[in-house]
């Protein structure tokens, strides 16, 4: 049977590309912090840090699960480098994965905080407030944005090192590290073939 959508043949051709490594960078399950929290939620600024606090200390939900596919696509990884959040502990846990590094290298990157102290908005309002504030170079009290992108470097090499000695190396991380670690292997000559941002998503690279 052919193909129903161009995008998808795309897809699949891409994918039956022969290659000689493979990098995945997955995204951690859901949070059980939003099952203490809601996305609309009122907080003022002041009460950012313990939010982050929270957040940086929280496990993963059950659901949405990782699918089979995932797990099957990730099962025989020579190696395994995972943030040492607890979220990207489990979640690595979760997916049966062994032969694992942790560390702090692959955090997340962090928001600022100590700012707009008065000021009130939902949750997700000020994820997305503070992320912008960041992008455009205040940093208070996190890591700025170049450093964040020196850090990305450093875990880039350290995985395709990894890569000289397994055919397919996992990262379990977060979503915006892992945007920044897969920008800085596009300049190493890697070739994304995916790319999902959700809970449990994943970008894959691969090199001939």
């Amino acid at each position: 049977m052919g193909c129903v959508k161009y995008n998808r043949c795309k897809e699949l051709n891409i994918l039956k590309t022969d290659y000689r490594k493979k990098i995945t960078l997955i995204r951690h399950g859901k949070p059980d912090f939003w099952d203490a929290y809601s996305s609309g939620t009122i907080i003022p600024g002041a009460e950012l840090k313990k939010i982050a606090d929270d957040y940086d200390s929280s496990s993963i939900l059950p659901e949405p699960a990782p699918s089979d596919e995932l797990i099957n696509s990730v099962k025989n990884a020579g190696l395994c480098f995972r943030s040492d959040l607890r979220r990207a502990v489990k979640s690595s846990e979760r997916l049966g994965l062994t032969n694992i590094i942790t560390g702090p290298l692959f955090r997340e990157i962090e928001l600022p905080h100590g700012i707009l102290n008065n000021i009130r908005f939902s949750i997700k309002t000020w994820f997305i407030i503070l992320r912008v504030l960041w992008f455009l170079g205040i940093s208070s009290n996190c890591e700025s944005r170049k450093k964040s992108e020196t850090r990305a470097g450093k875990a880039a090499e350290k995985i395709i090192e990894a890569s000289e000695e397994n055919e397919h190396v996992v990262l379990v991380a977060h979503g915006f590290i892992n945007r920044f670690i897969g920008k800085q292997l596009k300049k190493r000559g890697w070739k994304q073939i995916e790319k999902s941002d959700s809970y449990w998503g994943r970008r894959s690279f691969i090199i001939s």
